[in-house]
Order: structure tokens, then C-alpha cells, then sequence
């Protein structure tokens, strides 16, 4: 299956929506201890 440009950038946008959030949490967690 070939991904078109826009499919692409749609998905590595949400992979970098998804890291973002993690990031938050894993200073939320930092800031915790």
C-alpha cells in the first residue's frame, strides 16, 4: 500500500501528539517525586 504525502504527515503528526503527551506526563511524574 502505497501512503500518499498527506497521509504521512497526518500520521507523523499524531506520533508527535502522542509523544508530546507523554512528554507532559513524564514531567508531571518528574516533578511528583
Amino acid at each position: 500500500m502505497v501512503q500518499t504525502r498527506m497521509e504521512r504527515i497526518e500520521s507523523l503528526e499524531k506520533r508527535m501528539e502522542e509523544i508530546r503527551t507523554e512528554n507532559q506526563q513524564l514531567l508531571e511524574d518528574a516533578m511528583m517525586e
